[in-house]
């Protein structure tokens, strides 16, 4: 119960400062959105098991797929851990679990509900950045849901676009 209610704390706090700044009190006030650990934990967990299949197989002498499993699921559990989205006053910086994408805020177009951002390249195409860290795959709890839409409802209001 006190978990929740320091995160909710921590993500009130985090939407008074996104809307502080967007009003032009402070600059560069960056806005760092995360999933809870819950979620976290989860994705973790998948790559740990990449890492415990490695170990598996070199002990049965499957020496070059134990390394390429073993290295992928280290690599994969330290990505986990970090996925969110970070913002700025300047641009959106989307961390996932293979790699991350900065998108400056004036190419946004929308953010989707899926989520994802949708921007212009500079080229003048059309991208789509999925937002792995707020996406959920048949269903979450009920908890994880909330936490994700409010976050995603945070990131269309600091970067002004739905």
């Amino acid at each position: 119960m006190k978990a929740d209610a320091a995160r909710t704390a921590r993500t009130a706090r985090t939407a008074r400062t996104a809307r502080t700044a967007r009003a032009g009190r402070w600059h560069d006030v960056p806005v760092n959105l995360r999933p809870l650990t819950i979620t976290l934990l989860a994705n973790v967990f998948g790559s740990v098991a990449l890492v415990v299949l490695g170990v598996l197989l070199w002990l049965q002498n499957g020496v070059r797929v134990a390394v390429l499993l073993s290295a992928l699921g280290l690599w994969l559990a330290v990505r986990a851990y970090w996925i969110g989205v970070q913002a700025d006053e300047r641009t959106v910086r989307v961390k996932g679990l293979l790699w991350s994408r900065t998108v400056p805020i004036d190419r946004i177009k929308r953010i989707t509900t899926f989520p994802a951002i949708s921007w212009t390249a500079p080229s003048g195409r059309t991208r789509w950045t999925p937002i792995y860290a707020f996406t959920e795959f048949g269903g979450a709890i009920r908890r994880v849901h909330a936490h994700n839409t409010q976050t995603t409802d945070q990131l269309q209001q600091w970067v002004g676009r739905s």
